[in-house]
């Protein structure tokens, strides 16, 4: 899981046409993929709710140089992620998660 949101927050880093909406990615790169609190016993072998359906749209949204439907597929990603995590840390017992409203 951590792999792929990295990919997606390196492209828009490395290919956004606006400095600042890639400074803004860049912390929000360092913030949650190097001190995230979320990175419980990562091992990189996660399941990726989705995975199958929203790397086929990533694949192709490439393929077709479609921005839309690639921007769509990582909202799946990360509304899964947000999800997954949300999940993991009521199943562990952390106080007030239930309280978390996403997406």
């Amino acid at each position: 899981m951590v792999h792929a949101v990295s990919i997606g927050l390196q492209s828009v880093i490395r290919y956004c046409p606006f400095a600042a909406v890639q400074e803004i990615y860049k912390k929000l790169t360092l913030l949650l993929l190097k001190g995230s609190i979320l990175r419980l016993e990562e091992t990189g072998a996660e399941p990726v709710t989705g995975w199958t359906k929203i790397s086929a749209s990533i694949r192709k949204s490439c393929a077709h140089s479609d921005y839309e439907q690639l921007a769509r597929a990582f909202q799946s990603l990360f509304q899964n992620n947000f999800a997954s995590s949300k999940q993991l840390l009521l199943e562990i017992g952390v106080e007030g998660v239930e309280k978390i409203t996403g997406f």
